[in-house]
């Protein structure tokens, strides 16, 4: 069963992701021909991300408690990076629990840096990664993914979307609340690689 899908940022592929943990791709409009996979995923495959800032890679995220970035064209997974544990709890069948949104934000000017927020299903978390152009070889050939921040919400998260403002990354958040359904969140990349994300509440 297909769970989601994205077209990449030329149009010139369409790459859908299913419950059995695979990751298909097809050159439009022949979309029906699948020529390469992305596999890496030891559970179903949830979401999917293009990054227009690296317009090579798919970022994906599903069952398997990671998040991970293909050169989707090769098919080779290029950095990855796990869940907080956590957040990894198995519900009350005995299953893990899932990434319910990938939402690529704004990029950080002149660094190639770009945040990637993840929501996990039943949780108030929102889990900011930064995605870097490595400056040494590594699992990812020149990648690097890494949990910069993690973001409580006020009531669980059911899906995250951003808005780019310059410097600053804009977030609005689905909550499951019926009173105040929407929050929004603001936060600018810090001077340093090593300080944290300054966020800030623009809604509560």
């Amino acid at each position: 069963m297909v769970t989601d899908v994205r077209c990449t940022p030329d149009g010139g592929h369409v790459i859908a992701c299913y419950r059995d943990g695979k990751i298909r791709g097809s050159r439009w409009p022949r979309a029906y021909v699948i020529d390469r996979y992305c596999l890496a995923h030891t559970e179903y495959v949830s979401r999917l991300a293009v990054v227009p800032a690296f317009p090579e890679l798919l970022v994906s995220a599903g069952g398997d408690g990671a998040v991970r970035v293909f050169a989707y064209e090769r098919g080779v997974q290029v950095c990855s990076a796990a869940l907080p544990d956590d957040l990894l709890t198995a519900d009350e069948d005995g299953k893990p629990l899932g990434v319910t949104s990938l939402t690529v934000v704004c990029e950080e000017a002149g660094s190639g840096r770009v945040g990637v927020v993840a929501t996990v299903e039943r949780s108030t978390s929102l889990l900011v990664f930064a995605l870097a152009a490595a400056t040494t070889g590594g699992e990812g050939g020149g990648y690097s993914l890494s949990l910069a921040a993690r973001v409580e919400a006020r009531a669980k998260v059911l899906v995250a979307g951003a808005a780019a403002d310059q410097a600053r990354s804009l977030l609005w958040v689905s909550l499951d609340d019926t009173q105040r359904p929407l929050q929004a969140l603001a936060w600018r990349w810090p001077a340093a690689a090593a300080e944290p994300l300054e966020v800030q509440a623009l809604s509560e």
